[in-house]
């Protein structure tokens, strides 16, 4: 056993949402923490079978991540003016200048309702500008309009989380268990699908307490050091949720405060 490794350190304590500020010193030390929880959590709870089962079954082996997005259905526009579009109430979501995005997204989705990107991007401002139950409406109504689109999925599937509906997440993603299996014409992910999709499939694991599953999406995150890319923070939250889940678990049996 690690001795330096403190049960009562506040990084697992607390709201989750502490992690939102971006700072690379604590989420540098939120997933090193992790790692030394993962280390004691296998050497006390873990049979050697489970841990043999989770190395063989791990998330991503049939496709590939890459740091551009690929150009499938729901990322295409139908013309410059539309991308153009877009692209410039992005940057105006980027400046937190939340009002001034909203109305023109609002207006954006007016003339392009079958585009979900903008949806998407309207949902972004309505969360950082704090209008919580403004974003859960867009959430809802995303995923309603667009079910196949993996944000529509991923935001929906949060929400349920969030509001302690787990049981119904697996419909959402048709039962599958991975990107490829979920969207088998597609060969490569982006770099951020794959962190949300990992990060939501292993706090529904968590929520539902299958320890063993969510440490077969946390290993993906680890493995290809998802918690570095920006612009998300889904996945500091899958970390912290799941260094409380175990050291839980760990002070069950005795260990910690």
């Amino acid at each position: 056993m690690d001795d330096d490794l403190n049960f009562d350190d506040d990084l697992f304590d607390g709201d989750d949402d502490d992690l939102d500020d971006d700072s690379e010193e604590l989420l540098i030390e939120t997933v090193n923490l992790l790692k030394q929880v993962n280390k004691v959590y296998d050497g006390l709870i873990r049979t050697p079978e489970v841990k043999a089962k989770i190395k063989e079954q791990f998330i991503g082996r049939g496709y590939k991540l890459s740091e551009k997005a690929p150009l499938t259905e729901y990322r295409k526009f139908d013309d410059d003016q539309q991308q153009e579009r877009y692209l410039m109430l992005t940057d105006i979501v980027n400046n937190g200048a939340y009002d001034q995005a909203e109305k023109g997204i609002k207006d954006a989705i007016e003339e392009y309702p079958r585009k979900p990107q903008f949806y998407n991007l309207l949902q972004t401002v309505y969360h950082f500008n704090g209008q919580y139950d403004k974003s859960n409406e867009i959430i809802i109504e995303m995923y309603r309009r667009f079910p196949d689109y993996l944000f529509a999925r991923v935001a929906y599937a949060n929400f349920l989380i969030n509001t302690g509906r787990s049981e119904d997440i697996l419909k959402i993603f048709d039962g599958k268990r991975d990107l490829d299996d979920l969207y088998p014409a597609q060969k490569t992910f982006n770099l951020h699908e794959a962190a949300i999709y990992y990060a939501t499939m292993c706090r529904y694991f968590i929520a539902e307490d299958n320890i063993d599953s969510a440490d077969l999406y946390m290993n993906a995150i680890l493995k290809h050091k998802l918690y570095d890319v920006p612009g998300q923070n889904l996945v500091k939250v899958a970390i912290a949720q799941l260094g409380d889940a175990k050291t839980k678990k760990l002070r069950d049996k005795g260990l910690g405060a």
